[in-house]
């Protein structure tokens, strides 16, 4: 009984990082198409990311990219973003 529970609970994190994936993917494509919406998803996707190097720097674009479409109120987000990116940097010299 152990065993299946444990199945299940692997099956249920595949389908939540197959959901993940597919939201990300969708965004992308609708974001490049310059959907305001999945801009602004994809500002917090990548800004929440566990990668955080990489992420962070493609969270800046989206920042960017939202704000000049007109959406102002991320640009603390993009501060705070910037300064985050700006210590990595630091960080990486040492």
């Amino acid at each position: 009984m152990e065993n299946i529970s444990l199945v299940i609970v692997m099956i249920m994190e595949l389908e939540l990082i197959l959901i993940r994936k597919r939201h990300l993917i969708y965004n992308k494509v609708a974001a490049k198409e310059e959907n305001k919406d999945a801009q602004k998803s994809l500002t917090l996707l990548y800004e929440y990311s566990k990668d955080t190097q990489n992420s962070i720097y493609i969270a800046n674009y989206w920042h960017k990219k939202v704000i000049k479409n007109g959406f102002q109120k991320v640009k603390k987000n993009l501060e705070k973003l910037l300064k985050q990116q700006e210590n990595l940097k630091v960080i990486q010299f040492i």
